[in-house]
């Protein structure tokens, strides 16, 4: 089979073609190139952007560990201070500890008695600082103040400043001192107080709460057995 000639007119048709094809080519890639180049300014615009932040953390690092350093100090300082005044609290608190017998003297001064007698308790005797020992039942219960008669003995726990702890120990001592009773066949009621020279008014009423009667020893000769709440009844073991 004979091939056609090649004719001037399809020659210059291809070129044709050639020409648009790579013009079209050009223009893409002059598009292509702006795009690139608004994609660079925008990563040099970022890059400074992050440059500027790390700056900012840079400074705002520096002035934080000046912070710290005056932080540091100044709880150094704190510190110190602290320490003094807890020092000085131990010492007042080792003054107070030793003016219990004070508070219980005040006590039996400012007729706390009486004031039990209006209660319908008749006390009969007092001691302060009992001791009970029992080797087997390995028990020793400390007493601050004990009142007593034929039917009814009263332990009293006295502290400058009452707190819930103390009411939660007392409770405790008291338990003991009956299973001590007990074993010696003592069938006396046992009725539990406890009395401050502060007592808040959340003290006292936990340990009302707890069939407690709360003493208030406010000053010398002046002591008070706190109002109980309506309903209240006293503890017994």
């Amino acid at each position: 089979m004979s091939e056609e000639p090649v004719t001037f007119a399809a020659l210059k048709e291809l070129l044709h073609g050639v020409i648009v094809s790579q013009a079209e080519t050009s223009k893409q890639m002059q598009e292509t190139d702006k795009r690139l180049d608004k994609l660079s300014a925008r990563v040099d615009a970022t890059s400074a952007t992050v440059d500027r932040l790390s700056a900012r953390v840079d400074a705002t690092s520096a002035t934080v560990d000046q912070l710290s350093v005056r932080v540091d100090a100044a709880l150094e300082k704190t510190i110190a201070k602290l320490g003094k005044k807890i020092d000085a609290v131990n010492e007042n608190v080792g003054g107070l500890s030793l003016s219990i017998g004070h508070l219980v003297e005040s006590m039996v001064e400012g007729g706390l008695l009486s004031q039990f007698q209006a209660l319908d308790y008749t006390f009969t005797k007092y001691a302060r600082d009992v001791n009970f020992d029992d080797s087997v039942l390995k028990l020793n219960v400390e007493i601050d103040f004990l009142l007593e008669n034929g039917d009814t003995v009263m332990p009293v726990e006295v502290k400058t400043k009452l707190t819930r702890q103390y009411v939660n120990r007392f409770l405790r001592n008291l338990q003991n001192y009956h299973l001590y009773a007990d074993a010696r066949g003592d069938a006396r009621r046992i009725v539990g107080a406890v009395a401050g020279g502060y007592v808040s008014e959340a003290t006292r009423d936990y340990a009302h709460s707890k069939g407690l009667y709360v003493i208030r020893v406010y000053s010398d000769h002046l002591t008070k057995v706190l109002p109980t709440p309506e309903g209240f009844v006293p503890a017994c073991w």
